[in-house]
C-alpha cells in the first residue's frame, strides 16, 4: 500500500495506472505469484469470462 494525500492505494494498481493512464477495471494478478513484484511485465488484469449457459 502506498499513501498519497492521506489515502492508501495498492502498489500494483498504481503501477497499472502509471503504465496505462487508467485505473484497472479488474483485480491485478502477478504472473510469478509474487505480489511484491509490480514490474510491468509481471502484472495483468484478471478478466473473468462469462460462463456458458
Amino acid at each position: 500500500m502506498i499513501k498519497i494525500d492521506g489515502s492508501f492505494y495498492p502498489a500494483d494498481q498504481l503501477a497499472w495506472l502509471i503504465m496505462t493512464g487508467e485505473w484497472p477495471d479488474h483485480e491485478i494478478i502477478h504472473a510469478d505469484g509474487n505480489k511484491l513484484n509490480n514490474s510491468w511485465d509481471n502484472i495483468k488484469e484478471k478478466v473473468l469470462s462469462a460462463k456458458a449457459a
